[in-house]
């Protein structure tokens, strides 16, 4: 099979073009081409200078539009971001503010029972059926004057200072 581009003599349609006769030009068919073309060029021209200059007006005034609406855009989620990191800081302050006040209602109940349940220093020494002994040391200790070892100043022999 053939190719029609690469045989113009085989394409019948070009080869009926061919055998048309030609038409000539009127008179100042050319100058009137290219007055026209002249013409259309300079109402182009003329029409894409008054676009270009509303064009210009409009476009600056749209991008000063867009410009300040991304600002605000901006700001305001900025303004909302800084809101929300202040509400997480505040919320977390307020947990921490929480969690002490249960520790130390905690410890002080802790320290209220630790207190119930101390027992008095009292010995038992024994008895029989009718009678029991016992020892107030807290009585003894306070009737002697003696204190606790750990709140004393006095040295204490160790065993190594002779």
């Amino acid at each position: 099979m053939s190719d029609p581009q690469s045989d113009p003599q085989s394409d019948p349609i070009l080869r009926a073009l061919r055998e048309l006769p030609r038409e000539t030009a009127s008179p100042g068919f050319t100058a009137r081409v290219v007055e026209r073309a002249g013409s259309a060029d300079s109402a182009e021209s003329a029409e894409s200078a008054e676009s270009a200059e509303s064009d210009d007006r409009e476009t600056p005034r749209l991008s000063r539009a867009v410009f300040a609406a991304a600002a605000v855009l901006v700001l305001v989620s900025g303004v909302a971001a800084w809101r929300l990191e202040q509400e997480r800081r505040r919320e977390a302050w307020l947990d921490q503010v929480q969690a002490m006040r249960l520790e130390s209602a905690r410890l002080q109940r802790d320290l209220v029972e630790l207190r119930a349940a101390e027992t008095p220093p009292i010995l038992y020494l024994g008895g029989d059926d009718r009678v029991d002994l016992f020892l107030d040391l807290a009585e003894g200790a306070r009737a002697a004057g003696a204190q606790p070892a750990s709140l004393s100043t006095s040295q204490v022999n160790r065993g190594d200072q002779l």
